[in-house]
């Protein structure tokens, strides 16, 4: 986890901007960077990267702008956390994983109801040899024996 600035947003955008105005002024833009840096009270190399950045958020230079960077983060959370849920899941239906013959419907429909809040109905059928629409055919039973709805002929 990155360390939390000393700087304000609006500090950090005004010394980049500085940088980029006077930047004619000094022999190159480093000379610029490190001439405002010292009147700022910050490191040459902390501006030159907010420099490089405002560089790639106007199109100036190659790379990843702000949006995308933390567009990038927030996917990369979402996928770490969905592998999470799915080593989660995994874990869970070892309990299926050992005989050789698949358990019975009423087994897995007990197994789907009491892990659908985490999961979802879909992701742990996908896993089990069980299709969605027979775990809701049984939903369905349940609640009302007589239901013929969606039966298999016997």
């Amino acid at each position: 986890m990155p360390r939390p600035s000393r700087y304000s947003p609006e500090v950090r955008e005004r010394a980049v901007r500085m940088v980029l105005e006077h930047g004619a002024e000094h022999p190159s833009q480093w000379g610029a960077i490190h001439s405002i840096a010292g009147k700022i009270g910050c490191q040459s190399e902390t501006l030159r990267r907010g420099v490089r950045q405002a560089e790639r958020d106007a199109g100036q230079r190659a790379g990843l702008t702000t949006d995308e960077r933390q567009r990038l983060k927030q996917l990369e959370r979402e996928n770490f956390e969905a592998a999470a849920r799915e080593r989660d899941l995994e874990e869970s239906l070892g309990v299926f994983r050992t005989g050789g013959a698949r358990p019975p419907s009423e087994v897995m429909v007990a197994f789907i109801d009491d892990h659908r809040e985490r999961f979802g109905v879909e992701p742990i059928c996908a896993v089990l040899p069980i299709a969605p629409s027979t775990y809701f055919r049984h939903k369905v039973e349940q609640r009302d024996p007589d239901a013929t709805i969606g039966a298999r002929p016997a």
